[in-house]
């Protein structure tokens, strides 16, 4: 029974610091260093389909910030995402 790896390319010294999984469906993930972030949107279909384990995900974007905490809302057929940042020093 082969395991299914999930691979996520970070940049420098990122590391992953939050993670929602979204109605089973989708995987949210906000990678940080010290002054920026990068949230990214994996679609679990394309994931566990890969021979490689390796994707791209559905969406990215830069903050100006480390994530700190995150909250999700899906109402209404919508997906709400609220991230706190800690301050850059």
């Amino acid at each position: 029974n082969p395991r299914t790896r999930f691979v996520r390319t970070l940049h420098g010294t990122r590391s992953i610091n939050w993670v929602r999984l979204i109605g089973g469906r989708w995987i949210i993930t906000a990678s940080s260093d010290r002054d920026s972030s990068d949230v990214s949107i994996w679609e679990i279909s394309a994931v566990l389909s890969s021979a490689s384990g390796e994707c791209k995900p559905v969406c990215e974007a830069y903050l100006e910030g480390p994530v700190s905490n995150g909250l999700v809302d899906t109402s209404d057929d919508t997906v709400t995402l609220v991230l706190e940042l800690r301050p850059v020093l």
